[in-house]
Protein backbone atom coordinates (compact mmCIF):
# COMPACT_ATOMS: atom_id res chain seq x y z
CA UNK A 1 0.00 0.00 0.00
CA UNK A 2 1.36 3.42 -1.08
CA UNK A 3 2.50 5.27 1.94
CA UNK A 4 0.27 8.33 1.44
CA UNK A 5 -3.03 5.85 1.05
CA UNK A 6 -2.23 5.05 4.85
CA UNK A 7 -5.36 5.41 7.35
CA UNK A 8 -3.67 6.74 10.66
CA UNK A 9 -6.44 5.09 13.09
CA UNK A 10 -5.44 1.58 11.67
CA UNK A 11 -1.90 2.13 11.99
CA UNK A 12 -2.25 3.72 15.44
CA UNK A 13 -4.20 0.21 16.29
CA UNK A 14 -1.17 -2.01 13.88
CA UNK A 15 0.72 -0.18 16.30
CA UNK A 16 -0.64 -1.34 19.38
CA UNK A 17 -0.56 -4.64 18.01
CA UNK A 18 3.14 -4.75 17.49
CA UNK A 19 3.35 -3.25 21.29
CA UNK A 20 1.27 -6.57 22.48
CA UNK A 21 3.24 -9.10 20.38
CA UNK A 22 6.48 -8.03 22.22
CA UNK A 23 4.57 -7.59 25.43
CA UNK A 24 3.57 -11.29 25.13
CA UNK A 25 7.14 -12.65 24.22
CA UNK A 26 8.14 -11.01 27.50
CA UNK A 27 5.27 -12.89 28.97
CA UNK A 28 3.65 -10.26 31.56
CA UNK A 29 1.38 -13.57 32.77
CA UNK A 30 -0.94 -16.00 31.93
CA UNK A 31 -4.44 -13.83 31.86
CA UNK A 32 -2.39 -10.73 30.04
CA UNK A 33 -0.55 -13.21 27.58
CA UNK A 34 -4.87 -15.05 27.24
CA UNK A 35 -6.28 -11.76 26.38
CA UNK A 36 -3.63 -10.68 23.77
CA UNK A 37 -3.04 -13.84 21.95
CA UNK A 38 -6.53 -14.21 21.00
CA UNK A 39 -6.71 -10.92 18.53
CA UNK A 40 -2.64 -9.79 18.53
CA UNK A 41 -1.81 -12.42 15.49
CA UNK A 42 -5.58 -12.69 13.86
CA UNK A 43 -5.54 -8.84 13.48
CA UNK A 44 -2.57 -8.40 11.08
CA UNK A 45 -4.63 -10.98 8.54
CA UNK A 46 -7.98 -8.78 9.33
CA UNK A 47 -6.09 -5.97 8.72
CA UNK A 48 -4.03 -6.95 5.51
CA UNK A 49 -7.76 -7.98 3.83
CA UNK A 50 -8.96 -4.43 4.54
CA UNK A 51 -6.35 -3.52 1.85
CA UNK A 52 -6.53 -5.92 -0.42
CA UNK A 53 -7.19 -5.42 -4.28
CA UNK A 54 -7.98 -7.59 -6.79
CA UNK A 55 -4.98 -8.19 -9.59
CA UNK A 56 -7.77 -7.84 -12.21
CA UNK A 57 -8.32 -4.03 -11.28
CA UNK A 58 -4.82 -3.22 -10.94
CA UNK A 59 -3.42 -4.55 -13.72
CA UNK A 60 -5.17 -4.98 -17.27
CA UNK A 61 -2.40 -7.65 -18.43
CA UNK A 62 -3.84 -10.46 -15.52
CA UNK A 63 -0.48 -12.85 -16.41
CA UNK A 64 2.28 -10.11 -15.64
CA UNK A 65 -0.26 -8.90 -13.01
CA UNK A 66 -0.11 -12.07 -11.53
CA UNK A 67 4.20 -12.53 -11.91
CA UNK A 68 3.88 -8.83 -10.18
CA UNK A 69 1.91 -9.75 -7.08
CA UNK A 70 4.29 -12.61 -6.07
CA UNK A 71 6.92 -10.78 -6.58
CA UNK A 72 6.24 -8.20 -5.21
CA UNK A 73 4.86 -9.83 -2.21
CA UNK A 74 7.89 -12.74 -2.25
CA UNK A 75 9.96 -9.44 -1.45
CA UNK A 76 8.29 -7.67 1.27
CA UNK A 77 7.37 -10.95 3.28
CA UNK A 78 9.54 -13.70 1.81
CA UNK A 79 12.88 -11.77 1.47
CA UNK A 80 13.18 -10.58 5.02
CA UNK A 81 12.15 -14.01 6.46
CA UNK A 82 15.22 -15.67 4.91
CA UNK A 83 17.63 -12.89 5.70
CA UNK A 84 16.42 -12.70 9.19
CA UNK A 85 16.29 -16.37 9.39
CA UNK A 86 19.51 -17.28 7.96
CA UNK A 87 21.27 -14.02 10.41
CA UNK A 88 19.33 -16.08 13.68
CA UNK A 89 20.71 -19.36 12.41
CA UNK A 90 24.38 -17.54 12.26
CA UNK A 91 23.76 -16.47 16.11
CA UNK A 92 22.44 -19.45 17.09
CA UNK A 93 25.42 -21.04 16.11
CA UNK A 94 28.38 -18.87 17.53
CA UNK A 95 25.92 -18.63 21.14
CA UNK A 96 24.74 -21.96 21.30
CA UNK A 97 26.95 -24.55 22.97
CA UNK A 98 25.26 -27.36 20.84
CA UNK A 99 25.77 -30.23 18.10
CA UNK A 100 22.92 -30.11 16.96
CA UNK A 101 23.13 -27.53 14.31
CA UNK A 102 21.10 -29.25 11.68
CA UNK A 103 17.83 -29.26 12.93
CA UNK A 104 16.97 -25.37 13.57
CA UNK A 105 18.38 -25.43 9.60
CA UNK A 106 15.38 -28.11 8.71
CA UNK A 107 13.07 -26.06 11.15
CA UNK A 108 13.67 -23.07 8.97
CA UNK A 109 13.42 -24.21 5.47
CA UNK A 110 10.45 -26.49 5.97
CA UNK A 111 8.42 -26.62 9.39
CA UNK A 112 8.67 -23.28 11.16
CA UNK A 113 6.06 -22.74 13.13
CA UNK A 114 8.64 -24.43 15.79
CA UNK A 115 12.29 -25.07 16.65
CA UNK A 116 13.55 -22.04 14.90
CA UNK A 117 16.29 -20.35 15.96
CA UNK A 118 15.89 -17.95 18.80
CA UNK A 119 13.20 -15.98 16.12
CA UNK A 120 10.05 -17.55 16.51
CA UNK A 121 8.13 -14.94 15.25
CA UNK A 122 8.95 -15.24 11.55
CA UNK A 123 6.13 -17.88 11.15
CA UNK A 124 4.07 -15.16 10.52
CA UNK A 125 5.66 -14.10 7.26
CA UNK A 126 5.25 -17.31 6.29
CA UNK A 127 1.85 -17.46 6.98
CA UNK A 128 0.89 -14.11 5.54
CA UNK A 129 2.15 -14.78 2.10
CA UNK A 130 0.63 -18.06 1.92
CA UNK A 131 -2.57 -16.79 2.94
CA UNK A 132 -1.93 -13.49 0.38
CA UNK A 133 -1.42 -16.44 -2.06
CA UNK A 134 -4.28 -18.67 -1.26
CA UNK A 135 -6.79 -15.57 -1.31
CA UNK A 136 -5.78 -14.19 -4.55
CA UNK A 137 -5.73 -17.44 -6.21
CA UNK A 138 -9.53 -17.51 -5.34
CA UNK A 139 -10.31 -14.46 -6.27
CA UNK A 140 -8.92 -14.91 -10.00
CA UNK A 141 -10.49 -18.42 -10.54
CA UNK A 142 -13.58 -17.99 -9.15
CA UNK A 143 -16.10 -15.49 -10.39
CA UNK A 144 -19.02 -16.45 -7.98
CA UNK A 145 -19.00 -14.52 -4.80
CA UNK A 146 -21.02 -17.12 -2.91
CA UNK A 147 -19.01 -19.70 -4.19
CA UNK A 148 -15.98 -17.36 -3.14
CA UNK A 149 -17.49 -17.09 0.48
CA UNK A 150 -18.09 -21.22 0.71
CA UNK A 151 -14.21 -21.58 -0.38
CA UNK A 152 -13.07 -19.09 1.55
CA UNK A 153 -14.81 -20.43 4.93
CA UNK A 154 -13.54 -24.52 3.75
CA UNK A 155 -9.88 -23.39 3.78
CA UNK A 156 -10.58 -21.36 7.09
CA UNK A 157 -12.27 -24.70 8.63
CA UNK A 158 -9.64 -27.16 7.51
CA UNK A 159 -6.70 -24.27 8.82
CA UNK A 160 -8.43 -24.53 12.57
CA UNK A 161 -9.35 -28.19 12.04
CA UNK A 162 -6.00 -29.60 10.78
CA UNK A 163 -4.00 -30.27 14.24
CA UNK A 164 -7.01 -31.54 15.86
CA UNK A 165 -7.54 -34.51 12.60
CA UNK A 166 -3.71 -35.14 12.91
CA UNK A 167 -0.33 -34.28 14.76
CA UNK A 168 1.43 -33.65 11.63
CA UNK A 169 2.49 -30.25 10.19
CA UNK A 170 2.08 -28.22 7.17
CA UNK A 171 5.02 -26.18 5.97
CA UNK A 172 6.25 -22.51 6.13
CA UNK A 173 2.45 -22.28 8.52
CA UNK A 174 0.28 -22.86 5.97
CA UNK A 175 -2.08 -24.44 8.03
CA UNK A 176 -2.14 -20.45 9.99
CA UNK A 177 -2.10 -19.14 6.59
CA UNK A 178 -5.74 -21.15 5.46
CA UNK A 179 -6.98 -19.55 8.81
CA UNK A 180 -5.69 -16.30 7.94
CA UNK A 181 -7.40 -16.63 4.56
CA UNK A 182 -11.27 -16.08 6.74
CA UNK A 183 -9.63 -13.41 8.88
CA UNK A 184 -8.35 -11.85 5.71
CA UNK A 185 -11.55 -12.16 4.31
CA UNK A 186 -13.43 -10.46 7.02
CA UNK A 187 -11.02 -7.81 6.62
CA UNK A 188 -11.96 -7.41 3.05
CA UNK A 189 -16.10 -7.17 4.34
CA UNK A 190 -14.83 -4.85 6.71
CA UNK A 191 -13.79 -2.36 4.66
CA UNK A 192 -16.38 -2.71 1.86
CA UNK A 193 -18.76 -1.80 4.88
CA UNK A 194 -16.69 0.49 6.99
CA UNK A 195 -19.70 2.56 7.62
CA UNK A 196 -21.26 -0.39 9.42
CA UNK A 197 -18.18 -1.87 10.96
CA UNK A 198 -15.66 0.26 11.45
CA UNK A 199 -17.63 3.90 12.82
CA UNK A 200 -19.61 2.14 15.80
CA UNK A 201 -21.13 4.29 18.40
CA UNK A 202 -19.74 5.02 21.50
CA UNK A 203 -22.09 2.64 23.28
CA UNK A 204 -21.71 0.13 20.93
CA UNK A 205 -18.01 -0.13 21.38
CA UNK A 206 -18.49 -0.64 24.85
CA UNK A 207 -20.86 -3.50 24.82
CA UNK A 208 -18.53 -5.25 21.99
CA UNK A 209 -15.71 -4.92 24.19
CA UNK A 210 -16.77 -5.85 27.56
CA UNK A 211 -18.67 -8.89 25.84
CA UNK A 212 -15.71 -9.79 23.67
CA UNK A 213 -13.70 -9.85 26.48
CA UNK A 214 -15.56 -11.99 28.19
CA UNK A 215 -16.05 -14.11 25.81
CA UNK A 216 -11.74 -14.54 25.77
CA UNK A 217 -11.52 -15.59 29.20
CA UNK A 218 -14.58 -18.74 28.12
CA UNK A 219 -12.55 -20.14 25.98
CA UNK A 220 -9.14 -21.42 26.23
CA UNK A 221 -5.44 -20.19 25.54
CA UNK A 222 -5.31 -19.28 21.51
CA UNK A 223 -1.92 -19.65 19.51
CA UNK A 224 -2.03 -19.28 16.19
CA UNK A 225 1.61 -20.53 15.26
CA UNK A 226 0.91 -23.88 17.47
CA UNK A 227 -2.72 -24.04 15.62
CA UNK A 228 -4.83 -24.12 18.81
CA UNK A 229 -7.82 -22.70 18.97
CA UNK A 230 -9.63 -24.62 21.62
CA UNK A 231 -13.68 -23.75 21.05
CA UNK A 232 -13.36 -22.52 17.21
CA UNK A 233 -16.43 -20.68 17.20
CA UNK A 234 -15.49 -18.16 19.88
CA UNK A 235 -11.87 -18.20 18.50
CA UNK A 236 -13.63 -16.47 15.45
CA UNK A 237 -16.08 -14.44 17.56
CA UNK A 238 -13.45 -13.39 19.44
CA UNK A 239 -10.71 -12.92 16.93
CA UNK A 240 -13.01 -10.61 14.69
CA UNK A 241 -15.08 -8.70 17.39
CA UNK A 242 -11.80 -7.76 19.41
CA UNK A 243 -9.86 -6.21 16.03
CA UNK A 244 -13.23 -4.36 15.05
CA UNK A 245 -13.31 -2.81 18.89
CA UNK A 246 -9.86 -2.21 18.61
CA UNK A 247 -10.12 -0.51 15.26
CA UNK A 248 -12.96 1.71 16.42
CA UNK A 249 -10.92 2.39 19.87
CA UNK A 250 -8.15 3.80 17.49
CA UNK A 251 -10.27 6.01 15.61
CA UNK A 252 -11.97 7.47 18.30
CA UNK A 253 -8.61 8.07 20.14
CA UNK A 254 -7.44 9.96 17.33
CA UNK A 255 -10.67 11.87 16.48
CA UNK A 256 -10.22 13.62 20.23
CA UNK A 257 -7.35 15.32 18.66
CA UNK A 258 -5.19 15.70 21.79
CA UNK A 259 -1.87 17.48 21.36
CA UNK A 260 -0.48 15.96 23.73
CA UNK A 261 -1.11 12.72 22.19
CA UNK A 262 0.24 13.78 18.46
CA UNK A 263 3.76 11.97 19.29
CA UNK A 264 3.01 8.80 20.82
CA UNK A 265 0.29 8.37 17.80
CA UNK A 266 3.04 8.91 15.76
CA UNK A 267 5.43 6.81 17.07
CA UNK A 268 2.82 3.79 17.05
CA UNK A 269 2.08 4.60 13.18
CA UNK A 270 6.12 4.27 13.08
CA UNK A 271 5.83 1.06 14.53
CA UNK A 272 3.34 0.05 11.80
CA UNK A 273 4.98 1.45 8.78
CA UNK A 274 8.27 -0.79 10.17
CA UNK A 275 6.73 -3.53 11.43
CA UNK A 276 8.45 -6.45 9.50
CA UNK A 277 11.89 -5.25 12.09
CA UNK A 278 9.76 -5.42 14.79
CA UNK A 279 8.75 -9.47 14.17
CA UNK A 280 11.78 -10.21 12.83
CA UNK A 281 14.00 -8.81 15.51
CA UNK A 282 12.09 -8.60 19.09
CA UNK A 283 12.85 -11.78 20.22
CA UNK A 284 16.83 -11.51 19.62
CA UNK A 285 16.43 -7.90 21.37
CA UNK A 286 14.22 -9.31 24.75
CA UNK A 287 17.28 -11.88 25.03
CA UNK A 288 20.24 -9.21 24.86
CA UNK A 289 17.95 -6.68 27.46
CA UNK A 290 16.97 -9.89 29.92
CA UNK A 291 21.10 -10.58 29.91
CA UNK A 292 21.86 -7.38 30.31
CA UNK A 293 19.38 -6.28 33.06
CA UNK A 294 20.89 -9.60 34.91
CA UNK A 295 19.33 -9.52 38.41
CA UNK A 296 19.92 -5.80 38.86
CA UNK A 297 15.73 -5.96 39.39
CA UNK A 298 14.15 -9.29 40.58
CA UNK A 299 10.76 -7.66 40.93
CA UNK A 300 8.68 -9.80 38.72
CA UNK A 301 6.11 -7.06 36.66
CA UNK A 302 8.95 -4.40 37.14
CA UNK A 303 11.49 -6.20 35.44
CA UNK A 304 9.40 -7.22 32.36
CA UNK A 305 8.71 -3.40 32.27
CA UNK A 306 12.19 -2.39 31.83
CA UNK A 307 12.74 -5.32 29.64
CA UNK A 308 9.96 -4.00 27.28
CA UNK A 309 11.23 -0.67 27.63
CA UNK A 310 14.52 -1.50 26.43
CA UNK A 311 13.36 -3.71 23.63
CA UNK A 312 10.99 -1.42 22.61
CA UNK A 313 13.94 1.35 22.57
CA UNK A 314 16.28 -0.85 21.35
CA UNK A 315 14.42 -1.79 17.98
CA UNK A 316 13.21 2.02 17.32
CA UNK A 317 16.98 2.57 16.98
CA UNK A 318 17.53 -0.74 15.03
CA UNK A 319 14.56 0.57 12.38
CA UNK A 320 16.12 4.16 12.00
CA UNK A 321 19.45 2.40 11.48
CA UNK A 322 17.62 0.30 8.59
CA UNK A 323 15.86 2.94 7.24
CA UNK A 324 18.95 4.95 6.62
CA UNK A 325 20.94 2.23 4.91
CA UNK A 326 20.10 -0.07 2.39
CA UNK A 327 19.51 -2.29 4.25
CA UNK A 328 16.29 -1.60 3.82
CA UNK A 329 15.66 -3.59 0.51
CA UNK A 330 15.57 -6.54 2.54
CA UNK A 331 11.63 -5.87 3.35
CA UNK A 332 11.30 -4.96 -0.49
CA UNK A 333 12.04 -0.80 0.06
Amino acid sequence: MNEKKRIEYIDIFRGIGIVFMVMGHIGFGVPFNKFIYAFHMPMFFFISGMFYREIQNEYPNPIKGIKTYIVRKAKTLLMPYMVFGIFHYIVYLVVVDSYDVYSPLKHLLFMNTDGLPIAVALWFLTALFGCEMIYQFIMCSVANKMMRDIIVFAIALFGCMFHKMTSLSLPWALEAACVGVGLFHFGKLAMMHSKKMLQLKVKTIIFMAVTVTLMIFVNNTINMRMSAYEIIPLFWLNAIGATIVGLNIARLWLEMGWDKAKLFNEHLCFIARNAIVYVCLNHLVIRICRMFLGNAVRSGYMRDSIICILSMGVLYVLCIAFMKSRLRVLWGR
